[in-house]
C-alpha cells in the first residue's frame, strides 16, 4: 500500500500559515486564564488558611493568659 502524498494533512498546519499563530495566541490567552484562575484559588485557599490559624493562635494566647492570671 502506498502513501499518498497528494492529500494534505490537515491535522499540520504548515509554519507560514497565519493559522498557526492565531491558534498559538488562543491557546497563550487561555493558558493565562488558566494561571489566573488558579492563582485567585490559591490567595483564597491561603486566606483562610491564614484565618483558621490565626483562630487558633489566638485561643492558645487566650489559654495562656487566663493561666498565667489564675496563677498570680
Amino acid at each position: 500500500m502506498t502513501e499518498n502524498t497528494c492529500v494534505p494533512d490537515e491535522t499540520k498546519i504548515a509554519e507560514n500559515d497565519p493559522r498557526r499563530k492565531r491558534e498559538r495566541g488562543q491557546s497563550l490567552i487561555e493558558y493565562s486564564i488558566l494561571l489566573v484562575w488558579t492563582c485567585l484559588a490559591m490567595i483564597a485557599i491561603i486566606h483562610g488558611a491564614g484565618t483558621a490559624t490565626k483562630g487558633a493562635w489566638v485561643a492558645a494566647n487566650n489559654d495562656l493568659v487566663r493561666a498565667n492570671a489564675a496563677d498570680h
